[in-house]
């Protein structure tokens, strides 16, 4: 596979605004991209806000791999997303497999999704470690065994669900961080 070295679609809407369907990933995905940051809640006195600067970030030449979402923190961790609907029908290995291939790509390109940092935000950033979370309704992991300490995986509660998955771009409601869980 040939890595990507410029290009990443930072800051950009790209594709369809609005998939057809309402509950797809891909709806999901740009309703999360579009709210700009997800607060992950690790516990009762623990979280961390991540800003959200890409969706379906290309990897190769090609689209054909893609990350969901790709966000930092405050210290600059990049975070390395992978989207699940409540209809996938993968395996957690295999989501798991996805995500550290993904790591092993961005650590070869970090510098140039930096540069296009720069040159997208007018910003310097240096990203320091990167982080990696699967991103799936809480049902997703039931029975599964979450075993790769390297990632975290995350859920939304029901009732936030609707905060993305309504269609908010007729309504025009970002205003909020989503909220989203460490299911350890």
């Amino acid at each position: 596979m040939v890595n990507r070295n410029r290009d990443f679609k930072l800051g950009i809407i790209h594709g369809k605004i609005q998939p057809d369907k309402e509950k797809s990933e891909a709806s999901i995905q740009r309703n999360l991209f579009l709210h700009q940051r997800i607060v992950i809640k690790r516990g009762k006195y623990n979280e961390c806000i991540v800003r959200l600067f890409a969706y379906e970030m290309p990897l190769g030449l090609k689209r054909d791999e893609c990350i969901d979402l790709v966000g930092y923190d405050k210290d600059f961790n990049l975070f390395l997303i992978e989207l699940k609907s409540e209809e996938s029908k993968e395996h957690l290995s295999e989501v798991v497999q996805q995500l550290n291939n993904y790591e092993k790509r961005v650590k070869e390109i970090k510098r140039s999704i930096e540069k296009d940092f720069k040159k997208t935000f007018y910003l310097h950033i240096k990203f320091t470690d990167i982080k990696k979370a699967i991103l799936a309704p809480k049902m997703f992991y039931y029975g599964k065994t979450l075993d790769d300490d390297t990632i975290e995986y995350l859920y939304v509660k029901p009732n936030d669900v609707k905060k993305f998955t309504t269609n908010l771009i007729e309504k025009n409601r970002f205003d909020n961080p989503v909220v989203v869980h460490n299911v350890k």
